[in-house]
């Protein structure tokens, strides 16, 4: 019993002197690759990244949505995530499954409207959506204006 109490010394004492010059090793690795990095960046911008990061400044890039596709799959990008939205998970509009206020609105809906009001042309649109700031939503939508844009 005693061999092998001296047996688990021995191994613990190797252990520690291995993981501490693991950790050495890593911690030089580091060091250099942090060098080399900030040779690299532009020094004629004192704002750069090296800057931002010291100061926890630099924003984290945002992830793009993706959903599981019937098939398993999972959307690629913003675009197909988009288009996969409203293809699969948007009701359908049928007259047949409207309930008494779907009715009405859509009676109300059918009125004439008098009004001296001017066609709206793409371009107002455009700059319209070009305007929205990016994070924010817009009236009672739950869709960001990043969002809106790629449509």
């Amino acid at each position: 019993m005693m061999g092998s109490t001296a047996v688990r010394e021995q191994r613990k004492v190797q252990y520690l002197i291995t993981k501490a010059e693991y950790a050495k090793t890593i911690r030089k690795e580091r060091y250099e690759f942090w060098k080399k990095f900030c040779t690299i960046t532009s020094a004629i911008n004192p704002w750069n990244v090296i800057y931002r990061l010291a100061a926890g400044r630099r924003k984290q890039a945002a992830l793009t949505p993706t959903l599981k596709k019937k098939d398993g799959t999972l959307t690629t990008n913003l675009h197909e995530t988009l288009q996969y939205t409203l293809q699969n998970l948007t009701p359908e509009d049928n007259q047949t499954d409207d309930k008494e206020i779907h009715k009405q609105i859509r009676a109300i809906t059918r009125e004439a409207i008098d009004t001296d009001d001017k066609k709206i042309t793409l371009q107002e649109v455009k700059t319209a959506v070009a305007s929205m700031r990016e994070k924010r939503r817009q009236g009672r939508t739950v869709i960001q204006a990043k969002y809106t844009r790629v449509w």
